[in-house]
């Protein structure tokens, strides 16, 4: 029997954590200009004291490659997040973003806004709107087909979630298709495989403040987290109405999953494999699930980054791919066991 004692749980924080911080360092190392650790460090000492970069090392580092070591760490920590949720919602322990469609809905929005125009009137920011607009309105198609709460089956949740990924996917590529645009064509393809390269601080920032504060506040919403799972009409009879927080909660993981998209392309299966993870080692309950899902799911979307630049010499696989990669067997796994369900097999 596994312990989830408030001291293993204590501990698995802060391994994590050290795990997180080195992987961040080893992150700054490595690429095509290889940094040893003691080099590293001067260029830090020295960067800090100038308050600028102050030779192309330190431009390298502070401009290259910290950006993406901190975008594939908040993507990896935001959709394992938004899938943890997602999952209490649905009280279904496949859903996921990407499985459910949600990211491609949130592709083919930031893709009507680049090729077609659309909310252009909300200026510099309305690709990230656009997006986060396609990740609702997959979200409320997902809940409309698959069924809300116990009415639907997992097989229902999955099968409608493949079937609006496939269409949001064709669209998206038809109207990259009919742009008409070369360039524009192979810079978007590239993004719709995931990409954290050639970011800007700018966009980190930003995702950096979304995925720190609905973290936040999903520590707060634990206990409603957890009544999700015993079934609405169960947590009904203990005087809590859970529907309008389900609609709040879908909102603020679509919001989420518009950022992500935004800044990343499309990503996808780190929200399938971190949740169970946890919860097979420390249970079910979403104070724990929550917090441990956050560092380990930065710990993935950092070391995906890691192998993608570093697995072939001189060939840099997209972020997207190494977690499909990666992702894709587990996924297989978890179909198979037809009697997994939170926690474990029952």
């Amino acid at each position: 029997m596994v312990s989830y004692k408030h001291c293993d749980v204590f501990a698995a924080e802060v391994l994590l954590t050290l795990l997180l911080c080195g992987s961040m360092v080893l992150g700054l190392q490595l690429g095509s200009l290889h940094i040893s650790l003691g080099m590293l460090a001067d260029v830090l000492r020295d960067s800090l004291a100038a308050g600028f970069a102050v030779n192309d090392y330190a431009d390298v580092v502070f401009n290259l490659r910290l950006p993406r070591v901190v975008l594939a760490a908040a993507a990896g920590m935001g959709l394992a997040l938004s899938s943890v949720v997602m999952q209490a919602v649905l009280s279904n322990p496949l859903a996921d973003p990407y499985i459910l469609g949600v990211s491609s809905g949130a592709a083919l929005g930031a893709v009507c806004a680049i090729f077609l125009g659309v909310g252009a009137a909300f200026g510099a920011q309305c690709i990230g709107i656009c997006a986060f607009g396609g990740a609702l309105l997959i979200s409320c198609l997902v809940l409309m087909l698959s069924g809300i709460g116990g009415r639907g089956t997992s097989i229902r949740l999955l099968l409608s979630g493949m079937a609006l990924n496939a269409v949001c996917s064709g669209l998206s590529m038809f109207i990259v298709f009919i742009g008409g645009n070369k360039d524009g064509m192979q810079s978007i393809s590239y993004w719709l495989l995931g990409n954290v390269a050639n970011t800007r601080w700018s966009d980190v920032t930003v995702l950096c403040f979304v995925v720190g504060g609905l973290c936040l506040f999903f520590f707060t919403q634990s206990r409603l987290l957890n009544l999700l799972l015993i079934g609405s009409d169960s947590a009904v009879t203990m005087g809590v109405s859970l529907h309008r927080c389900s609609l709040l909660y879908l909102l603020l993981c679509s919001l989420l999953l518009g950022f992500i998209v935004y800044n990343t392309g499309i990503v996808g299966f780190i929200g399938l494999i971190v949740p169970h993870i946890t919860r097979i080692f420390f249970g079910v309950d979403h104070w724990r699930v929550i917090r441990l899902s956050i560092l380990l799911g930065g710990l993935f979307g950092i070391w995906a980054d890691l192998l993608g630049r570093s697995l072939i010499p001189g060939v840099e696989i997209p972020f997207g791919v190494m977690l499909a990669l990666g992702g894709g067997p587990f996924f297989l796994y978890l179909v198979t066991v037809k009697s997994y369900k939170f926690g474990g097999n029952t």
